[in-house]
């Protein structure tokens, strides 16, 4: 066979792959919803998306699952439930949108699957997006979270909270050898 036979049976196997590669991001990228709906750096561009009514019954269902939190952890039952079905033309309403932000943010917050960074974005949208609706309640209950998040330490990708590190151990040491001296200050100190 020349290699004319060989190209285009390559290229045809390249399509082929990537056809399956796009058809699998496709999953990845329907699961992003709480992405796409509650970034507040970017405006929702979907080609669908989910009614009121899901976004409120998918909000309502986190909410209720977390409030009875036992020893296992929610994040895999909540996830698909935080991914209603997008059939809708029309953006949901702000405050359905705050809602669901709130409920997603809180999830992440909570889990040790969640990310204290999509928390910390999620949580920040849902309050701007309330604050704009006029929802008090909702904009009351983003900020709690929102300092909770804060509280919790590191917004690093895969951590959960900040470590204390003891003060005079042998990095201290070292760099103190490292650092000029301080010099006394002879006299008043002038001010201002």
């Amino acid at each position: 066979m020349g290699r004319g036979g060989v190209a285009p049976r390559l290229a045809s196997m390249a399509a082929a792959g990537l056809f399956t590669v796009v058809a699998g991001w496709a999953g990845v990228a329907q699961a992003a919803l709480s992405d796409s709906l509650c970034n507040p750096y970017a405006a929702a561009n979907l080609r669908a998306y989910p009614t009121g009514d899901a976004l409120r019954r998918a909000a309502a269902a986190t909410e209720t699952r977390l409030a009875r939190r036992g020893a296992a952890d929610p994040f895999q039952d909540l996830i698909p439930a935080l991914d209603p079905p997008a059939s809708g033309a029309a953006a949901p309403s702000v405050s359905d949108t705050a809602e669901y932000c709130s409920a997603a943010g809180e999830l992440m917050r909570v889990s040790p699957e969640g990310s204290q960074l999509q928390a910390q974005s999620y949580l920040l949208s849902a309050f701007r997006m309330a604050r704009a609706a006029g929802l008090g309640d909702t904009a009351s209950v983003a900020t709690y979270r929102l300092g909770l998040v804060s509280l919790s330490g590191s917004t690093a990708a895969g951590t959960r909270g900040a470590r204390r590190v003891s003060r005079g151990g042998p990095a201290d040491r070292r760099f103190r050898r490292l650092a000029p001296p301080r010099r006394a200050t002879v006299g008043p100190a002038i001010c201002c």
